[in-house]
């Protein structure tokens, strides 16, 4: 079971070295490895694209057109086949992310800003 840093137990090695350089040498490894499990565990923001609409498919238009949306394009189609016009499908999106895991929804408005 994981615990938070909060609930771990204090842990104490002893280096078998009264020399204090020494001492620092031989802790060196151990406070760099301490040093990365806790910036794993910091939470970060990522930047992504979002879709407005699931892209390879077509959709039905407000007006009664259709919309096909791409990966990053929405191209909107009256009823006679003419293109209407062609906008960005989302945009940037910030996620946050804790151990590479999502825990929130990515909002894509918030990160018109970055």
């Amino acid at each position: 079971m994981d615990q938070t840093p909060e609930r771990r137990k204090r842990i104490e090695r002893s280096l078998a070295t009264s020399d204090k350089l020494e001492a620092e040498a031989r802790a060196a490894a151990m406070i760099g490895e301490h040093k990365a499990a806790l910036l794993a565990t910091r939470p970060r923001v990522e930047l992504t694209w979002k879709h407005a609409l699931e892209p390879g498919r077509e959709h039905a238009a407000p007006d009664g057109g259709k919309i096909v949306a791409t990966d990053r394009e929405l191209i909107y189609i009256g009823g006679n086949g003419s293109i209407l016009r062609q906008e960005p499908n989302g945009g940037r999106a910030a996620q946050t992310l804790v151990r590479n895991e999502k825990v929130g929804d990515s909002n894509w408005r918030f990160a018109e800003a970055f």
